[in-house]
């Protein structure tokens, strides 16, 4: 590549860096796939995706079988350092574990990073595979249980920001898009100490949620939950009183790991 550096707004960054995570997240989504595919999908020229998958095969980050590349399993020795990397992992993992045997649903952890949630650890116990959330997955925060329940015990300030990044589309008839709503709501969770996501995500898909708070600062460093079909978790039109009780007391757990650890 001729270019060596972007800009982005007043922040300097390296261009073959940019692309090189380009080229690893289409593989992401597209692989196995070739490298005259991947360099139309991408618009790039064929020979610079080349050479960038060439470069990342070296390094173990991308396979090649014959013609076609898809990512390394290299990529799952860094995550699993950048996951053991987060207390609140450490502090939650078996109350997720514990949650979801006790339910029967799945148990979630999760956590923001750059205004979104992302899932850091799963259970699933039976018929518990509903959801179908994959560890990684990264979504909006104004979508789920988890988001709305880490949202809630952060500064408004830091809230806006986030809504002014990410706005507030919608993923279901049921999505919370406007604003005052979502803050109005965000109100009620700390009152009650849980949140819910009633198909706001997924049609039929219900969950519920508890944050996980440093006690220094009262801000929610993540938030566990459970989740699973609609019929499972509501009767006659009402959560499950015992489902927000379990998930309550072991978020409180967590918790207490957490800013004991």
């Amino acid at each position: 590549m001729n270019r060596t550096t972007g800009d982005h707004g007043s922040i300097r960054t390296v261009g073959a860096v940019e692309t090189a995570f380009t080229i690893t997240d289409a593989l992401r989504t597209h692989a196995p796939v070739g490298v005259s595919a991947l360099a139309a999908e991408l618009d790039m020229p064929r020979s610079t995706v080349y050479v960038h998958l060439t470069t990342l095969e070296q390094a173990g980050f991308v396979v090649r079988d014959g013609e076609q590349y898809r990512l390394g399993l290299e990529f799952l020795r860094y995550g699993s350092s950048a996951r053991n990397s987060c207390n609140v992992y450490r502090a939650a993992k078996g109350e997720v574990e514990q949650l979801a045997e006790e339910t029967g649903e799945a148990g979630n952890l999760g956590v923001e990073q750059g205004g979104q949630r992302v899932i850091l650890y799963k259970h699933e116990v039976g018929e518990a595979i509903y959801d179908n959330t994959p560890t990684g997955e990264f979504t909006l925060m104004h979508w789920t249980a988890i988001g709305k329940a880490i949202l809630a015990y952060r500064p408004r300030e830091e809230v806006e920001a986030i809504v002014d990044r990410h706005g507030l589309p919608r993923s279901t008839p049921n999505t919370v898009t406007d604003s005052e709503q979502l803050f109005n709501e965000l109100d009620t969770i700390v009152n009650d100490g849980y949140s819910i996501e009633d198909e706001e995500r997924r049609e039929g898909v219900v969950a519920i949620a508890a944050p996980i708070r440093n006690t220094d600062t009262g801000h929610a460093v993540g938030a566990l939950s459970i989740s699973g079909p609609r019929h499972r978790l509501k009767r006659d039109g009402n959560l499950n009183p015992a489902f927000i009780d379990a998930v309550r007391n072991h978020a409180n757990v967590a918790e207490l790991r957490y800013n004991h650890y």
